[in-house]
C-alpha cells in the first residue's frame, strides 16, 4: 500500500524530534537509578539542583531510571517532570539492577 499519509504531512516534522534537535545539550547529565524510593526522589532532585547551582552548571538535566517502583517513585518523578523540563523519567519494564538499568 502506498503511504497513507495526506500529502501536507509527509515534510512536516515532528513537533517533539524538531524541538530535540534545536535544543542544545545540557553541560552534565545526571543518571539516578530508582526502585522504589518515593521517600527519596524528591530530596534527591532538590539536592542535584543545589549541587549543580552551587558549581554554578549553566545547563544540566537529572534522569531518573525507574526499575519497576512499586510504590509512588514513578508518580512523584512525573509530577517533578511537569514542572522542571530538566528533569526526564525513564521506565524500565523490571528492575535491571542498578548497574545494568542505564542500558535497558
Amino acid at each position: 500500500m502506498a503511504n497513507s499519509r495526506l500529502p501536507e504531512q509527509q515534510h512536516r516534522p515532528r513537533r517533539d524530534l524538531q524541538n530535540a534537535v534545536n535544543t542544545p545539550a545540557p553541560e552534565i547529565s545526571v543518571v539516578v537509578p530508582t526502585l522504589d524510593e518515593e521517600e527519596n526522589v524528591v530530596e534527591m532532585a532538590k539536592a542535584i539542583d543545589a549541587a549543580m547551582a552551587e558549581a554554578k552548571v549553566a545547563s544540566y538535566e537529572i534522569i531518573f531510571i525507574d526499575n519497576g517502583s512499586s510504590d509512588r517513585t514513578i508518580e512523584l518523578v512525573k509530577a517533578l517532570c511537569s514542572t522542571d523540563k530538566r528533569v526526564k523519567l525513564i521506565v524500565n519494564s523490571r528492575d535491571f539492577g542498578q548497574l545494568r538499568s542505564s542500558t535497558h
